[in-house]
Parts: structure tokens; C-alpha cells; sequence
């Protein structure tokens, strides 16, 4: 009977170490705006987004999303995708300190892609990144012109070891 009850722990163990820690030393994830999901939220706040069939609008700069990752992940890189639509991206910003304190970043590389949509890549040191318990917040600035919005298809996360 122990011993059924020890291996039993230990296979539990063993398997919620392969669930959580990457084979590789990568984990990807990619938005879901429609719902918020464990290691990513949606962006918000609502209000400053329209939704297309697609992708969707960002109205009102600035708009946030939470990351939960495990504490050994030690590099983001962010890649967004989007389209102007009269604004022009101006950055991602991680929370460095409590209250409204972000370090605004420009991309690292924007790559072109086909029908005016481009790629931004963005890189962060998610230890130099403010943290409340395991949750991290980002924010996404775009640079703002009468009646302009910045439509995004696609924000994706790779987690580094």
C-alpha cells in the first residue's frame, strides 16, 4: 500500500514537471482575444478595441496584457502583427514598478510583410520585469491621429529559458 502510494506521488510529480517545463527550453503561446487563457490575457481594456472577423482594431493607446509564466523563464520575445489604419505602433512596454510604471520599447526588427501588414519584434528580460506573484503586464502604445486605429491579426509569445 505505501508503496503504491509513493509511486503514485512520484508519477504525479513526474508528470506535472512535463506538463510545465519545455522540452526545449521554449514555450509558445498566441492571443486569443476572445477569452482570456492561463498564461496570457486578452488585451484590455474593451473599450479601446474593436473586433473584425480576423483580427482587431486597437481605437485608444495604450491597451494591456498579463503574462503568467513559471519563474524559469528568463526571456520574452513579443511578435506582433499589424496594419495601419491611420496610427503607427510605437511600442510594447513591460511594468518595471508598481502603480503605472513602464519602460516603453521600440521594436527590435519590423519585417514587411504582404498587404501593408508588418511583423514587430519585440525582446524582454523578464527579470528586469515587475512582477505580482507570477504575473507580468505589458502594455501596447501606438502612436494616435484623428479617427486612426491599428488593426492587429496576430501578438505571439516565446518564452526562453
Amino acid at each position: 500500500m505505501n508503496i503504491c502510494l509513493v509511486l503514485g506521488g512520484l508519477s504525479l510529480g513526474l508528470w506535472l514537471a512535463n506538463v510545465n517545463i519545455p522540452y526545449y527550453g521554449s514555450l509558445i503561446i498566441k492571443l486569443d482575444q476572445v477569452k482570456d487563457q492561463p498564461m496570457l490575457s486578452r488585451l484590455g481594456p474593451d473599450v479601446r478595441i474593436s473586433f473584425n472577423s480576423d483580427s482587431f482594431d486597437i481605437l485608444e493607446s495604450p491597451v494591456y496584457f498579463d503574462l503568467r509564466s513559471m519563474p524559469w523563464f528568463s526571456k520574452a520575445l513579443v511578435y506582433l502583427t499589424f496594419r495601419s489604419k491611420g496610427d503607427d505602433l510605437e511600442g510594447v512596454a513591460p511594468q518595471v514598478g508598481p502603480d503605472w510604471q513602464y519602460h516603453l520599447q521600440p521594436p527590435v526588427t519590423v519585417i514587411d510583410l504582404e498587404n501593408d501588414w508588418h511583423k514587430a519584434v519585440f525582446e524582454f528580460d523578464l527579470r528586469k520585469v515587475y512582477q505580482e506573484k507570477n504575473i507580468r503586464r505589458f502594455l501596447v502604445s501606438t502612436i494616435h491621429q484623428p479617427g486612426g486605429s491599428l488593426e492587429v491579426s496576430d501578438l505571439t509569445i516565446i518564452l526562453q529559458q
